[in-house]
């Protein structure tokens, strides 16, 4: 079987989880052979659909999932639990399409960004993704229908962002 790599994330642990398409969500120790997550099953990580299309861990270690069909998910070791966001696009057409970056920065904050998702954070009672406020309103506006392809934090917390529609600004 031929199927394309979506995703790649090294946690701290050294582990690698690698998401392939409609396949779900592989992962293993370096030099030991990959495990399967798929659906259903009774693992701690049971994705809700094999569509994964990203991956991030934060500093408690929960995993968070983004889908192919624009919602994301928490998924806890103690105790175990899972959480599902539904955001909704500032683009008026209604959920996004693919989550394609979840980012969890250093102030512990959750970030995403995808397709016609623009870029959006958990709010802190972690109930809901709402647009980020990002100054200047010029390219806050540009960022709530954004495509967002890749996010990443330097060593001095400032975000870097990848995407289209973001070009010329």
């Amino acid at each position: 079987h031929r199927t394309a790599i979506t995703f790649v994330y090294a946690d701290r642990e050294n582990n690698i989880w690698v998401s392939s398409g409609i396949k779900g969500v592989d992962y293993g120790l370096t030099n030991t052979p990959f495990r399967h997550l798929s659906t259903p099953g009774d693992e701690a990580y049971q994705l809700t659909r094999p569509e994964v299309t990203a991956i991030e861990f934060d500093r408690e270690n929960n995993m968070w999932l983004g889908y192919e069909g624009g919602f994301l998910e928490k998924h806890s070791n103690d105790p175990l639990k899972k959480n599902m966001y539904f955001p909704v696009s500032e683009s008026g057409s209604g959920r996004p399409g693919a989550i394609f970056s979840i980012l969890s920065d250093s102030k512990d904050r959750i970030w995403f960004g995808g397709w016609e998702s623009g870029l959006q954070k958990l709010n802190p009672e972690g109930t809901a993704f709402k647009a980020a406020p990002i100054l200047p309103d010029t390219l806050a506006d540009l960022l709530k229908t954004a495509d967002i392809r890749g996010m990443t934090e330097d060593s001095n917390g400032n975000k870097h962002i990848n995407g289209t529609k973001l070009l010329g600004h």
